[in-house]
């Protein structure tokens, strides 16, 4: 397995923030390319006559969710490893409105306001100044809040997880969802903003092929083959030998001291998955930072099924053993 990087340790902390620092700079260049920098631009999707928003990002989520299930398939990356936020329905969904209000009222989102401030726009540093005020005035009620930030709490939930659909299916009907979306697009680009569709674009040219019709259809075959291509994520399963695990009991090679913890935590190393094995009450009363909550009796393989490292804890050293010995 090659990826993704960071989280097989290939790189150090410092050297992460070089890779997210060019990353950072690359998309703002290409949204700065897009017009994206361009408040008129931005806000003209909620009039429909110019819905390059929506193109460019739903073409951002196709590739991505169709790339990344390739690459996996081939064994390029371990998808388990790939970083997933977790859901609180309630209050994402109230964090989202109240962007999208931001959005309407000030014409940019985040990122788009530091591309644009970068460019000299003045709307757009008051925009940026606008949004490092509430980001300090979030931190400041934060322990008030605290608690509301944790309502409906639903895990690393994914789309396939929910309801139970196959990865493949979901991959194909997001590409056939992303074509629907670039044909209406230009429909609604053609009646409401009096654009006519580019000879290179879905709808514009009479020739059967152009270079985005070859595009669509590659998306298609992808989404085909994801559609049967089964499970993206791999087991992460090993043969056991009994000799070489009754070895490893007998020496420190599989403890962990705590000063050596801490210096994992103080230095931000994320390749690793801590699992805190005591009851709920004592988990709630104190633990570490960063740790997991998962009592043994509720130990299962797909705690396991990362292919990072595991440290274990509990009140004492026979919980710990026993739940290595069951993973």
């Amino acid at each position: 397995m090659n990826a993704p990087f960071y989280s097989f340790g290939l790189f150090s902390d410092e050297f992460s923030l070089i890779v997210a620092f060019v990353i950072g700079v690359g998309f703002g260049f290409c949204l700065e390319q897009a017009g994206f920098g361009s408040a008129r631009k931005l806000t003209a999707q909620f009039y429909f006559s110019d819905l390059s928003v929506l193109k460019v990002m739903f073409t951002a989520i196709v590739t991505a969710m169709s790339g990344l299930y390739v690459v996996s398939r081939l064994g390029l990356v371990d998808l388990s490893l790939v970083h997933l936020t977790p859901t609180f329905l309630l209050p994402q969904i109230a964090g989202g409105l109240l962007l999208g209000v931001g959005f309407v009222i000030g014409g940019y989102c985040p990122g788009t306001s530091v591309v644009s401030a970068a460019t000299g726009r003045i709307d757009a540093v008051f925009y940026l100044l606008g949004i490092m005020a509430g980001l300090f005035g979030y931190a400041e009620i934060y322990p008030y809040i605290a608690d509301c930030t944790q309502m409906t709490s639903m895990g690393e939930l994914t789309i396939p997880g929910w309801t139970g659909l196959p990865y493949g299916v979901v991959v194909f009907g997001v590409v056939v969802m992303a074509i629907g979306a670039f044909i209406a697009a230009e429909w609604a680009e053609k009646l409401l903003g009096g654009v006519t569709p580019p000879a290179d674009s879905l709808t514009g040219s009479p020739r059967p092929l152009n270079a985005a019709r070859l595009l669509m259809l590659g998306l298609l075959a992808v989404g085909a083959f994801a559609a049967i291509g089964g499970n993206p994520y791999h087991e992460g399963r090993v043969t056991i030998d009994t000799r070489e695990l009754a070895r490893l009991s007998s020496v420190t090679a599989d403890r962990l001291a705590p000063a050596e913890l801490a210096d994992w935590l103080v230095t931000g190393r994320a390749d690793y998955l801590l699992i805190d094995l005591r009851s709920a009450e004592e988990f709630a009363a104190h633990r570490i930072p960063g740790a997991q909550h998962v009592p043994l009796a509720q130990l299962t393989d797909q705690v396991a099924s990362r292919a990072e490292k595991i440290v274990l804890y509990a009140k004492d050293d026979v919980p710990a053993a026993q739940a290595w010995i069951l993973l």
